[in-house]
C-alpha cells in the first residue's frame, strides 16, 4: 500500500506563526513536530494521521495555538482542496 503524504510550502510570514510561539501541555508534541521539519527550510510534509491532527487543532478550539495554525495552513489547505479530484497527480 502506498504511503501518501501532504505537503505544504509555507511562506516565511506563515513559518513565523509557527517559529515565534511556545507552546506547552497537549499542543506540544505535534507543535515540536512542525518545528522540527521547519528547521530545514519551509516544507512540511505530514501523513494520514499528522494531517488529521492539524485539521482537529485547526479546528477544535480557539487557543493562540490554534489561531496560529490556522493562519499558518489556511493558504495551502485551500490549495490542496481545490485540487481537481482526476488530477491525484497534483497532491505529491
Amino acid at each position: 500500500m502506498e504511503v501518501r503524504s501532504f505537503v505544504f510550502t509555507l511562506m516565511p510570514a506563515e513559518m513565523t506563526l509557527i517559529t515565534s510561539i511556545t507552546v506547552a501541555g497537549s499542543y506540544a508534541a505535534f507543535h515540536q513536530k512542525l518545528l522540527d521539519q521547519l528547521r530545514s527550510g519551509d516544507v512540511v510534509t505530514l501523513d494520514f494521521r499528522d494531517m488529521g491532527e492539524l485539521l482537529w487543532h485547526i479546528s477544535a478550539g480557539e487557543t493562540e495555538f490554534q489561531i496560529r495554525l490556522r493562519r499558518a495552513f489556511i493558504r495551502s489547505l485551500y490549495t490542496l482542496l481545490a485540487t481537481p479530484s482526476n488530477r491525484p497527480d497534483l497532491l505529491r
